[in-house]
């Protein structure tokens, strides 16, 4: 059996033609008539004949290929990488995806890319610790909340909505002192947090913020913590009858979805009912957060339409790479779900006093 490798030229000699005939047919060209580009087909399939998908991109002077680089551990960038290969491929593109997890930097992903000659790429939240000295093998559009490349297209997503929604909602359920679990040090947790500080003083609600992280273990090891020091403030207060499951919190508020799954089991493990005890919010509106299992109310940060914004601004400068840079910005907003309700006070009895007198519910 010969394991030399099948060309172009083997096909078009079998079938009687010629070579670009045959590659016109191989990519579905309504040039070639629907007779000859079936038998071209059929017999690339019978010879085993399979596309070299790196050496047309090498040829070609405008290669159908985009380059997105992502953290393969965060299920936001994951989802945007799959709408964005779903997508590109419906317009005749093919999409590289390579793991900025897997490299110390952002940076050495792109130039992993650029090794390949993969010239427009999507680069998903970089941070400034990802910025170059030379812009050569930067990102063509960055998805994320600031322009760390300058010469890149900056599609984001403002904060600002979402975060007003969720503090009104909040507001409405009488919640009145919430903990943010941040998330990790850079500007996407530093803008989320301060978007969330002005919407909740904006109400007048108590906002403490506690550091945490992205992941689920951080979320689980923050609310591990929390619920560690109020139990421990609990057995030393003074009117203990004000004082919930987690002290003055009525309401958890976590960096992200993947945050909010950690905190979820943290709190369901220790015995804590969700939301009678203490309501919990998210964002990014994630596959987690929708599940039936967590059924989260979260932030959707419009995800499909900044994939989309992003999509066709890449393949826009594939044809005109010396476009000037813009900032497309997409409003959030919040999707209610079960893990949300009233705080718990509003749902306790008033507290009866030694003396039998009926005590007063916190002051709202």
């Amino acid at each position: 059996m010969s394991h030399t490798r099948v060309t172009l030229r083997d096909i078009a000699e079998a079938v009687g033609t010629s070579i670009s005939t045959v590659s016109l047919a191989l990519r579905d060209d309504a040039r070639v008539s629907d007779k000859l580009r079936h038998s071209i087909q059929a017999t690339a399939q019978e010879l085993g004949y399979k596309v070299d998908l790196l050496g047309s991109m090498m040829r070609s002077n405008t290669p159908h290929v985009l380059g997105v680089v992502g953290r393969f551990d965060q299920e936001l960038h994951t989802h945007y990488i799959r709408i964005l290969g779903e997508a590109a491929r419906e317009r005749g593109y093919y999409v590289i995806a390579e793991n900025a997890a897997a490299y110390d930097h952002m940076t050495d992903a792109l130039k992993t890319l650029a090794q390949f000659r993969i010239t427009t790429t999507i680069a998903i939240n970089p941070s400034h610790e990802d910025h170059m000295d030379t812009l050569r093998n930067g990102p063509t559009v960055v998805i994320g909340q600031e322009r760390v490349f300058p010469g890149a297209d900056l599609m984001t997503s403002r904060n600002t909505s979402g975060a007003e929604e969720l503090a009104a909602h909040l507001y409405a359920l009488g919640h009145r002192s919430v903990a943010y679990f941040d998330g990790a040090s850079g500007v996407s947790a530093q803008t989320r947090k301060q978007a969330l500080e002005r919407a909740f003083s904006g109400y007048n609600i108590r906002f403490d913020v506690f550091p945490a992280g992205a992941t689920m273990d951080d979320g689980f090891t923050a609310a591990s913590h929390l619920m560690a020091d109020q139990w421990a403030q609990y057995r030393h207060a003074h009117q203990e009858s004000t004082r919930g499951r987690l002290g003055e919190y009525s309401a958890i508020v976590g960096y992200n979805d993947q945050c909010v799954q950690g905190i979820a089991v943290a709190l369901m493990g220790a015995g804590l009912r969700i939301p009678a005890d203490v309501s919990l919010a998210g964002f990014d509106n994630s596959q987690v957060a929708q599940s039936s299992t967590f059924n989260l109310t979260s932030v959707d940060r419009g995800v499909e339409e900044i994939a989309a914004l992003a999509l066709d601004r890449a393949i826009e400068r594939i044809s005109t790479p010396e476009l000037e840079a813009v900032t497309v910005g997409v409003d959030s907003h919040l999707v209610i779900r079960s893990s949300t309700a009233r705080a718990y006070y509003l749902n306790t009895p008033a507290p009866t006093s030694a003396t039998g007198g009926a005590g007063t519910n916190r002051n709202l």
